[in-house]
């Protein structure tokens, strides 16, 4: 299953951390708890196991529109991102 959000930013959102990852893989899980709470446990906690290694089965990546890098944080010069899970 593959999901698209459309996001578009506040008026006062001009700034992302570059360390936002944590925060967006956070809310991935409160979103599939949703859907299911057992597998979004399952996921956080145990995860699938092979070769002494846990995945956890799910990526994602954030694409903003137009930014520019400034003092270690992106300048969103568009209020769009789109996030692919």
């Amino acid at each position: 299953m593959r999901i698209l959000l459309k996001l578009r930013a506040t008026k006062d959102s001009k700034f992302v951390s570059l360390n936002s990852n944590y925060a967006l893989s956070s809310s991935i899980y409160n979103l599939l708890k949703f859907g299911s709470p057992e597998f979004s446990e399952f996921l956080h906690e145990i995860g699938y196991k092979s070769n002494d290694k846990t995945y956890k089965l799910f990526s994602f990546t954030i694409k903003y529109k137009v930014t520019e890098l400034s003092n270690n944080v992106l300048k969103l010069n568009s209020p769009l991102a789109y996030l692919y899970i």
